[in-house]
């Protein structure tokens, strides 16, 4: 089980830089429309996308049979995936929980303090459930049949914020991410239609 953490290592490590670029990218748009809450929202959904990345490298370089070799089973690597989602979110719902608090004391924000944590603990909380029904249909059907299945998932919550008209600077920000979600899921069935 060393050698598939230390695979998993690997893979970070290899999209380390993008890992950084990328919350950069978001937390300049947090500062500017003044959510801290946008933030902390985008490194729960890099964490939620780490075990995706990591299936999908595997299988591009042929870990994932390499790994069939050693004397594992497909069980410890997906446990093993799974604990090391464990581990990443921790670490990012704490660089969120940092930031939010920096942001409150900055900008004088302590009653909002609350309401941002807790939005960060529920995000954080739906994205390690959408992992571990992801882990759990990747051991029973392949990664990508569960990550159709968990791209359907998203669809309930995004919809649903959409038009519920709950706060409509939510909608707008996600309509991006809706146009991506469907694009994205043209591409996976089409790729998997010509696969057979």
């Amino acid at each position: 089980m060393r050698a598939i953490f230390y695979a998993d290592w690997i893979n970070l490590r290899g999209s380390l830089r993008v890992m950084l670029l990328t919350p950069a990218a978001f937390l300049a748009w947090a500062l500017a429309i003044g959510e801290p809450i946008f933030f902390c929202v985008s490194l729960v959904v890099m964490g939620y996308l780490f075990p995706n990345t990591a299936f999908s490298v595997e299988e591009s370089t042929g870990w994932n049979r390499l790994s069939l070799s050693l004397p594992v089973t497909r069980a410890d690597v997906v446990n093993s995936r799974f604990v090391m989602a464990v581990l990443i979110h921790a670490v990012l719902a704490a660089v969120g929980a940092a930031f939010v608090l920096v942001h409150a004391v900055l900008t004088d924000g302590t009653p909002e303090l609350a309401d941002h944590l807790a939005e960060l603990l529920a995000c954080a909380a739906v994205a390690m459930l959408l992992n571990g029904v992801q882990m759990a249909a990747a051991f029973r059907w392949g990664i990508r049949k569960a990550a159709y299945l968990v791209m359907g998932l998203i669809w309930v919550p995004m919809l649903a914020c959409m038009f519920a008209r709950i706060c409509r600077t939510a909608a707008i920000l996600l309509a991006p991410y809706v146009l991506w979600l469907i694009f994205a899921g043209y591409l996976n069935i089409g790729i998997w239609l010509l696969n057979g």
